[in-house]
């Protein structure tokens, strides 16, 4: 403090903030959620923003965020093709065929490639959100028959 008193140069953020070696850091998980709650629900975050944000979570946890009726529906492509760019990443990254096996016993195709939870997430989101518009479709007509 005394040295921008003093009109010398700007402090470093070391010289204001005190340095704490990383292992020595708590995450609260807590206000990670909490944080990502405000951001993809009731805040302005951007698709991308929110999509990487969701992306350090695990499955149920972003399932939870994207499944409450507050969470912006506008933000659920954005998270899906940040899943699906995870999803080619790893696979770019592994193209051992050794780990893929092409057919089982009854001869269907089998991938041993994970998906990432945002990618799993957002289809269950997705197609939740399908099911709720097709249950409000009405019903065939029945012709009266006396």
């Amino acid at each position: 403090m005394q040295q921008l008193m003093a009109g010398s140069s700007v402090p470093t953020i070391e010289s204001v903030i005190p340095s704490l070696p990383v292992h020595r850091i708590a995450l609260d998980l807590n206000w990670y959620l909490q944080l990502v709650r405000n951001r993809c629900c009731v805040g302005e975050g951007g698709g991308h923003e929110c999509g990487e944000l969701l992306s350090h979570l695990d499955y149920n946890d972003i399932l939870l965020i994207m499944s409450s009726k507050y969470f912006n529906l506008s933000l659920l492509p954005q998270a899906f093709r940040l899943g699906l760019n995870m999803t080619l990443q790893v696979n770019s990254h592994s193209h051992d065929t050794s780990s893929v096996d092409t057919a089982d016993s009854e001869g269907s195709s089998v991938n041993e490639v994970s998906e990432p939870p945002l990618l799993s997430a957002s289809k269950a989101v997705l197609l939740q959100q399908i099911n709720s518009v097709v249950s409000e479709i009405p019903k065939g007509l029945l012709v009266f028959n006396p």
